[in-house]
């Protein structure tokens, strides 16, 4: 049954799949792997409320489930619950101290509060006991945000070596290289990402940017008109595509 719901999901039937999901939860409302797959489709669906719902009840009836316990801190943080996030990491560490989850939610926490140099204590700890993608990716804005840009695009080549699809990665290395003007590496970055998806915006918009710094501006034109096409409400795009028309 759960081989059908996920292939179902994989198919984009979200319908049927959440038929499914609902039945057999409904036989058994404590199926730890058939909650999962919920708010696996709730991400899906982009509904926010739906998975907070889902990993709450799943870290209510599973207190060992830590990833249940880390997606609810996450999401919980969004909005804008951080003293009742700070709590549940502290338990998670004092419970399960030789675990990454509470340690990565304590590093998300202290990270989103703007305490970098512990966020980076926590993280780093997390990294060390399991090392994980999401981690290292949240490692490496905290150390944008403290400005030591070559440790962030480290931790941002880790992720997209294992990752290469992990687009807002790529995307955060590309704003790197531009703020060390680094033309050529940001240009690199954004072919990367058209490569993968060649109707993405921000990938026209960083070649435009890049092309900008080696002074290609004709070439550069063509990239924000590109991607100003493609988000005609971005008026980020507009502006730098009139200066550069004036």
């Amino acid at each position: 049954k759960l081989a059908l719901i996920q292939n179902f999901m994989n198919q984009g039937d979200r319908a049927r799949a959440r038929e499914r999901v609902e039945a057999l939860l409904q036989e058994s409302p404590k199926n730890r792997a058939g909650l999962h797959a919920l708010a696996q489709l709730e991400a899906q669906e982009r509904d926010p409320e739906g998975m907070l719902d889902v990993y709450t009840r799943i870290s209510t009836i599973y207190p060992s489930d830590l990833f249940a316990r880390y997606k609810e801190g996450s999401l919980l943080l969004d909005k804008g619950e951080g003293e009742k996030v700070k709590i549940s990491a502290e338990t998670m560490i004092k419970e399960f101290p030789d675990k990454a989850e509470g340690h990565r939610l304590m590093g998300l926490y202290l990270f989103r509060q703007g305490k970098y140099d512990e966020a980076v204590v926590s993280l780093q700890k997390s990294i060390r006991i399991q090392p994980d993608l999401e981690t290292y990716y949240i490692l490496g804005l905290t150390y944008y945000h403290q400005n030591n840009l070559e440790m962030a695009v480290t931790q941002f080549q880790t992720v997209l070596d294992y990752a290469p699809g992990f687009m807002q990665a790529r995307i955060m290395q590309g704003e790197i290289f531009l703020r060390q003007r680094r033309g050529p590496e940001a240009q690199v970055v954004a072919d990367k990402l058209l490569e993968n998806n060649p109707q993405d915006f921000r990938g026209h918009a960083l070649k435009a940017d890049a092309l900008i710094l080696q002074g290609k501006s004709t070439e550069a034109l063509a990239q924000y008109a590109k991607a100003s096409e493609m988000a005609p409400s971005n008026y980020g795009l507009l502006v730098k595509k009139g200066l550069l028309m004036l």
